[in-house]
Parts: C-alpha cells; structure tokens; sequence
C-alpha cells in the first residue's frame, strides 16, 4: 500500500489586500503562507501496490493446493473403503455357502418360490383369442420361470443371471450331476436331444 500526501491549493500563489484605515493612507500587502493556516490537505491511498497484490495471490494459491490436496485425499480414502466393503462382503458370502444348511434351505426356498407360477401360461401363440391365458400379462417357459425365480430370490442368492438361454444356464452351473439319485430340492434337470426338421435337412441338437 503506498501513502502520498497531496496539496489542494498553493499558498505562495494567494495574495490578499488588506486595507488600513487611517485619515490618509490606504497599503496594501499579499498574505504569506505564514499567515494562512486553514489550507486543506488530502491523502491519496493506493490499495493496488504490487507487494499486496502478490500476497493476495500466493494466498489463493496455497488455499487452491491445499482444497485439491484435500480432495484427492478423500476420494483415495473413499476407494479405500469401498475395497474394504467389497472384501468384507465377498469374506460373509464364502462363509454363507460354505454353511450346508444354509444352502440346503435356500434350495427349498427356490422350490417353493417356483411354485408361485403355477398356472401361468408358457407363451401366448399356444392359446386362442379371447382365453384367459391368451390374455395373461406374464408368460413364462423353462429359462423364463428359472430367472423369474432366480430374480426373486436375487438378495439371497446375492447374484442374478442373465437373459440367456438353456445353454447359458447350464454353463454357469459349477457342476453336472450324473445319478438320479444325487440330485437334490432346486436343480436343474436339462434334457439334451437331436431335433429333425422334416422340411430340410437340418438337424440342431438342444
């Protein structure tokens, strides 16, 4: 900030006649600066000196670095516990599956809930106008009533599957069950069989 004193009027320039009364004599002389004391002073402040103004910058400076530091510590401890979060959960699904009656009653669990559908047609090109099933507002065939369920039953289970066929479902299974007396409430039974058309040639095995 720089201060400068400035002069509003010169004093050396102002001269006045003062008048003498007497019988004979009139004088006249200018007033020197020593005789005027009322002269007016005003003061000039400059708020935009360079020293100041780089102060106020270097501060916005630092305040910028430390809200950016700031920033990037919390998104880096956000990932942090995300990652925890996910570990944690992964950690509390391995114990659940690895609990056989858990498991066991969660196969009854998706048999029951299948039982929900039934009566419900399994598409609408096998059923006449005007038919109450011709006019239902869900359909379902064998992968259709197996994602139902499985999308019911989705916060249990603690994944969904996708909108895929008989073959997709029967990739995504850990294992194949090869005696009928293995099989256990909640598998998946899929029958594989060579389809012929009698129109042509082709032969496509399901």
């Amino acid at each position: 900030m720089a201060l400068a004193v400035q002069s509003v009027s010169s004093l050396s320039s102002a001269v006045t006649t003062v008048s003498t009364r007497s019988s004979s004599l009139r004088t006249s002389r200018p007033l020197t600066a020593s005789t005027n004391r009322t002269s007016n002073t005003k003061f000039v402040v400059d708020w935009n000196d360079s020293s100041t103004s780089a102060s106020s910058n270097k501060t916005k400076t630092n305040d910028d670095n430390l809200q950016e530091a700031f920033r990037r510590f919390r998104e880096q401890r956000m990932d942090e516990i995300r990652l925890q979060q996910r570990v944690e959960l992964k950690r509390k699904k391995k114990i659940r599956r690895s609990d056989p009656g858990r498991m066991y009653r969660l196969r009854l669990k998706f048999v029951e809930q299948a039982k929900r559908y039934l009566g419900i047609p399994y598409a609408k090109k096998y059923f006449e106008p005007g038919t109450p099933e011709y006019e239902s507002k869900l359909f379902l065939d064998c992968c259709g009533l197996v994602r139902r369920v499985m999308y019911d039953l989705s916060k249990e289970f603690g994944f969904v599957i996708g909108p895929w066929n008989q073959s997709y479902m029967f990739d995504t299974l850990p294992k194949t069950i090869t005696h009928l007396s293995d099989v256990q409430p909640g598998d998946l039974v899929f029958i594989s069989a060579t389809y012929y058309n009698e129109k042509s040639d082709e032969k496509t095995t399901t």
